[in-house]
């Protein structure tokens, strides 16, 4: 630094003095209630990725629950098939040898007996030999009180029969009862025949399952034909009606009709942890998300209390460095006097870069005319 000359003041702007910044207190920070805007998308990010996969593991849930459900009723429905199958074997015969017969009823009876309750399926079992158009009823058979179906049902299911080598299948219900009626057509010397049985179900509806049962955990529910309303109700193993959740449906052929088959588990068929899994990453995901944005805060408010602490420290040290070259400049003289035998002239050169205040003190005193007295020195030590 090189003194300037007599009179002269050096200007404000050029002596390096900082102005302390303006920072704000350092309880701000602690005193800041609502999270951060860093934290609040982090928070939202986690949850969205959270529900992405609570989501697709859901629906992959559903899809395999789905899945087998369709494929335990296919099993199911595979079961049902086999029932018109025993009827026509039981029932068949009996028509055909009745047909070929000199006594028509008593083969009849002889064929269809081993078939009738408690041993077989059958309640009742009718011959009706035709006469033309017209139906003979030859023989009735019954171990339960009969059903009067109406003369159009009758009528409808022997002329079924008769026009048909298939077997016809009938729902009748009446005076509390409920039954499946079958028949068949033959035709022998004896003449034409038509061999009807019928089938008692449960006149609530409502069937048990065994617990040894491979259908023991499904609601089924059995409709006959393609409707499934309540008075197309067959039988079912629960009375909540219709059937809700993972529902899979199938039709069945039942003889010139057909059975519908309604299915659906009572419990997750995949397992119990298979369900839990989508829950379970939605309970972790959102405790995931919680901690990582309850982390990103912490930071963020460490961060933004460094900051303080910094802005702190810096206006500490320009305070500092102020009051330094404040007193270094009102120790160092503002001019040299001037004589003319002598030529006078100074630089000061801090000890460190950058660093304009320091020990280093220097004067020139003029005592009288003749006389000048020069001073320099250094202050000792640091701090």
């Amino acid at each position: 630094m090189i003194a300037p000359p007599e009179g002269d003041e050096r200007p404000r702007e050029s002596t390096g003095e900082l102005e302390p910044p303006r920072s704000q207190p350092s309880g701000s920070v602690a005193r800041r209630r609502a999270p951060g805007r860093l934290s609040v998308v982090v928070l939202l990010a986690g949850l969205a990725v959270t529900a992405a996969l609570t989501t697709a593991s859901r629906l992959n849930y559903l899809h395999n629950e789905q899945r087998l459900t369709t494929l335990q009723t296919k099993l199911t429905a595979s079961a049902l098939d086999v029932a018109p199958v025993d009827v026509e074997r039981r029932l068949s015969p009996a028509a055909v040898a009745a047909a070929e017969a000199d006594d028509p009823v008593a083969t009849f009876e002889r064929y269809i007996s081993p078939s009738m309750s408690p041993g077989g399926p059958f309640v009742v079992a009718t011959l009706v030999k035709l006469h033309g158009t017209t139906p003979d009823v030859l023989v009735v058979k019954h171990t339960a009180p009969l059903i009067s179906p109406s003369a159009a049902q009758t009528n409808a299911l022997i002329e079924g029969a008769a026009k048909s080598s298939a077997l016809e299948t009938m729902r009748l219900v009446g005076h509390g009862q409920q039954r499946l009626a079958y028949a068949v057509s033959a035709h022998g010397p004896s003449g034409s025949f038509v061999a009807s049985a019928a089938q008692a179900l449960p006149t609530d509806r409502l069937v048990s399952v065994p617990p040894s049962s491979p259908f023991s955990g499904l609601n089924v529910a059995i409709y006959f034909g393609k409707r499934t309303d309540p008075a197309s109700l067959i039988e079912a193993t629960t009375s909540h009606l219709p059937i809700s959740g993972t529902v899979a449906t199938t039709e069945v052929p039942f003889g010139n009709n057909v059975l519908t088959l309604v299915i659906s588990p009572r419990g997750p068929l995949a397992g119990t942890w298979s369900e839990a899994v989508a829950w379970g990453i939605l309970g972790v995901g959102v405790l995931f998300s919680l901690a990582i944005a309850t982390m990103t805060e912490r930071l963020v408010r460490r961060r933004l209390f460094a900051e303080v602490l910094a802005g702190e420290n810096r206006r500490l040290y320009v305070e500092q460095r102020n009051v330094a070259q404040t007193l270094q400049r009102s120790l160092l003289p503002r001019s040299l006097p001037k004589r003319p035998e002598v030529e006078l002239a100074v630089r000061y050169l801090p000890g460190t870069a950058g660093i304009d205040v320091g020990g280093d003190w220097y004067d020139v005193i003029e005592i009288d005319e003749r006389r000048i007295f020069f001073s320099f020195g250094d202050v000792a030590g640091r701090g």
